[in-house]
């Protein structure tokens, strides 16, 4: 898929959706002063039931922003505007075609909380970095691979039969 992108595409699509989980209305409302790469995060500000909150970003995610150009008060927009919601769903759609696979937001925020949760982050860390309300709807976006179950069964029965 990220032979299928540009530049513009792989920073808000491939990496901040995937990476960190963001959702569309996020992204296309992230100024280039919500951002501080020296300590790799983004501030997101009053997102869904107007609540902040702090994102930690990859090097992946902070190299492709720095090789966007700053044209605008917005980090990701068109003619000095954020970009519209049609304009990412068309660009989503596009991508997908090429790359010959059905693409939407929500799987790539599953995908973030997927990921995130079977690296060994908390089931609470996801749903902060995804900004969800409750532990919940946190469990409904995450799954956890069958390998990290294997991982984490083997490590309780050598811990407990010690």
């Amino acid at each position: 898929m990220k032979a299928a992108a540009d530049p513009f595409d792989q920073g808000w699509l491939l990496l901040l959706m995937l990476h960190a989980g963001l959702r569309t209305c996020e992204i296309r409302r992230l100024k280039w002063l919500n951002i501080d790469l020296e300590r790799r995060t983004i501030r997101i500000e009053q997102s869904k039931k107007l609540k902040s909150r702090v994102v930690f970003i990859t090097q992946p995610v902070i190299d492709a922003l720095k090789s966007l150009p700053k044209v605008s008060d917005f980090i990701f927009s068109r003619y000095h505007r954020p970009l519209s919601r049609s304009c990412c769903q068309a660009r989503l759609q596009t991508i997908g075609k090429t790359c010959g696979v059905k693409i939407s937001p929500h799987q790539l925020r599953h995908s973030a909380a997927t990921l995130l949760l079977n690296a060994g982050m908390s089931i609470w860390g996801v749903r902060e970095i995804l900004g969800l309300r409750s532990v919940e709807t946190t469990l409904s976006y995450a799954r956890t691979f069958d390998s990290t179950v294997g991982r984490e069964y083997g490590k309780a029965l050598k811990s407990g039969t010690g």
